[in-house]
């Protein structure tokens, strides 16, 4: 720090600790400040590649003459000015009684700091077995001090010239005796801080002002202003839907904004919100050093947006009659005119200006006194006037107002006409209008749900019409098979008594021209007288009771027969064949030429075909 001493740069770190000073078996936390010279070697001998400058003292804030101290520390801000005499620290605090939280804000100068470490030291008594003031005489150079000029005079120009005395007494006596008061300018019941930002501004009126940002354990933002021994709480935002903790405040000054951080990410904010004042009155309510009411323009807009335009801001005294001059309009509150029937229920809503606001009605001007019977009472869930069956005596101007640091603002006017019987000619108020809104959207709703029911009617029955018709085609399907190609009509004849069917005979086993019957098929019938064939019996792969035959030359096709169940062919072994081939067209005919013309192959046994 540039000083006449030549002092060198200090390092300031604030946490809190368990307290051994007041008793070793209690678990006390504290909250402390301690120090260190940033060119701090450590000693040459004592306290080797050690700090031979640390510090440590107390740092208190607390309500002493109620005996309510905030122990346990959250975080802190070091807000800088352009000297460094002027810096500030804020801090925020939490205390515990029971399963009640207690937040606070306290702001600590620099200078008092300094002064604590320049004080007398506590040291721990061996004898009396307690922490106590050390009184005794202290070593030169001042244990704990950074290298000055005055060092630098005796030849000690850094830490590692200072004498072992000096260096012994600094390990022994880190604790100072005195504290670090301070005494909370913000406290709130229930809520928890978690961070803090401060930014510095100043007013229309020249004064400086420190804004102070605060972030609770739940994902919100207090936004006050400092003044005095006080704080004024400007406004609260919920920064993130979900309650997570706001973790961390960063400032950008030359943007305007505020960054705030919790575990879920990150939200940007800005400074100076002054949109969200729609009267002048409430841009002065406010009291927010960023905000100030434009004459021209008739809005509330920030501060440094001049322009050469009036602006209208009063912090310290909040007085709205500046808003009342001359050539400035106001907007006067609408009057709504109501007209109801003996005994009608009826509700005047009024809604307050802000948080802090309160309201107040009257009637005919007078304040509105609640009847015997409680016929006239204020809902502060509906935020409205309520009269239950209204009377004659209840007609007149019912005229709302918010009241906020002393400053009456109109708010709602009602001009309420009762009659003796319904009116056809009734003027919509504003609870009307809400439950005419309903009415829209029940309606609107219900036109919603009708037209999905069609809809799910249509295509339910476009779905069976399709499903009818895949039933159609599986039945013509089924009904109406593929027609395979048809066999020939075949013409059962009836063999002759010389016709070689004769042979097909199933009365008979065996054939007397011992012909055999190998293949089954079927074939078409001639229809000729045929010619001549032996008579006889025989049964296939059986041994014929005549004598063994010559095996045949030639095998004779004299017919072929069709049956419903097995058939034969029946091949004829025989000797002479006529070899004058047959007309074509006759397949019987053909397939007896065939056969003929074919050799019987020479076999041992007689019986079996050659073919």
């Amino acid at each position: 720090m540039d000083n006449e001493m030549g002092d060198d740069d200090k390092i300031y770190f604030f946490f809190t600790e368990r307290a051994l000073e007041y008793d070793c078996n209690n678990d006390r936390m504290v909250s402390r400040v301690a120090r260190v010279c940033k060119g701090d070697l450590g000693g040459a001998r004592t306290l080797q590649r050690k700090w031979t400058s640390f510090l440590k003292a107390r740092l208190v804030c607390s309500f002493p003459e109620l005996q309510l101290y905030f122990n346990l520390l959250q975080s802190v801000f070091t807000l800088r000015t352009d000297n460094w005499r002027s810096t500030q620290f804020y801090a925020v605090f939490q205390a515990r009684w029971g399963d009640v939280s207690v937040s606070a804000v306290c702001q600590y100068a620099i200078q008092d700091i300094q002064n604590v470490f320049d004080g007398p030291y506590k040291e721990y008594s061996e004898q009396a077995q307690k922490w106590r003031r050390y009184s005794d005489t202290v070593p030169s150079p001042l244990p704990g001090s950074c290298i000055t000029n005055y060092h630098r005079q005796y030849g000690m120009n850094s830490s590692m010239d200072l004498p072992d005395n000096t260096l012994n007494f600094a390990k022994k006596h880190p604790l100072m005796e005195e504290s670090v008061q301070g005494r909370p300018l913000l406290v709130r019941k229930g809520v928890n801080f978690t961070s803090l930002a401060v930014h510095r501004t100043t007013g229309l009126n020249g004064e400086l002002y420190d804004v102070l940002f605060i972030g609770t354990g739940n994902g919100w933002l207090n936004k006050a202003v400092r003044l005095g021994s006080t704080v004024h709480l400007i406004e609260e935002l919920q920064l993130f839907d979900k309650p997570y903790p706001v973790n961390s405040l960063v400032l950008s000054s030359q943007k305007s904004s505020l960054f705030a951080g919790s575990p879920s990410g990150l939200v940007r904010l800005s400074m100076a919100d002054c949109s969200k004042y729609r009267s002048c009155a409430d841009c002065i309510l406010a009291r927010d050093p960023f905000c100030a009411w434009n004459l021209s323009q008739n809005r509330c807009v920030a501060s440094d947006e001049q322009d050469g335009d009036v602006l209208l801001q009063d912090i310290e005294n909040f007085d709205t009659s500046i808003c009342e001059i001359e050539f400035m309009k106001l907007s006067k509150p609408s009057s709504r005119n109501l007209t109801v029937a003996i005994g009608t229920n009826i509700i005047l809503p009024c809604e307050p200006t802000s948080n802090l606001a309160q309201l107040i009605w009257k009637f005919n001007g007078q304040d509105l006194r609640q009847d015997d019977n409680d016929s006239v009472l204020y809902d502060i869930t509906l935020q409205a006037l309520v009269i239950l069956g209204v009377n004659v005596h209840h007609s007149g101007t019912y005229s709302c107002f918010s009241v906020e640091q002393g400053a009456q603002l109109s708010s709602k006017h009602y001009q309420l006409n009762v009659v003796a019987s319904p009116t056809l000619a009734l003027e919509s108020s504003a609870p009307m209008d809400g439950l005419g809104l309903v009415w829209m959207m029940v309606i609107a709703l219900g036109a919603v749900c009708l037209a999905l029911f069609l809809a799910v009617i249509y295509l339910r029955r476009k779905l069976q019409d399709e499903m009818e018709k895949g039933s159609k085609s599986l039945e013509n399907t089924l009904v109406y098979p593929i027609q395979l190609p048809s066999q020939p009509k075949i013409t059962k004849c009836l063999p002759s008594a010389d016709s070689d069917e004769k042979l097909w005979d199933p009365s008979s086993y065996y054939y007397s021209d011992g012909s055999l019957k190998i293949v089954p098929g079927h074939a078409l019938c001639q229809n000729s007288t045929g010619s001549s064939s032996p008579s006889g019996n025989g049964i296939p792969g059986q041994p014929l009771p005549s004598p063994p035959l010559h095996s045949p030359n030639h095998m004779l096709l004299s017919g072929v027969r069709g049956s419903s169940s097995n058939g034969y062919i029946r091949l004829t072994l025989g000797g002479a064949i006529n070899e004058e081939r047959p007309p074509l067209g006759d397949l019987n005919e053909e397939l007896r030429w065939k056969l003929k013309q074919r050799q019987a192959l020479p076999d041992s046994n007689p019986e079996e075909s050659s073919v």
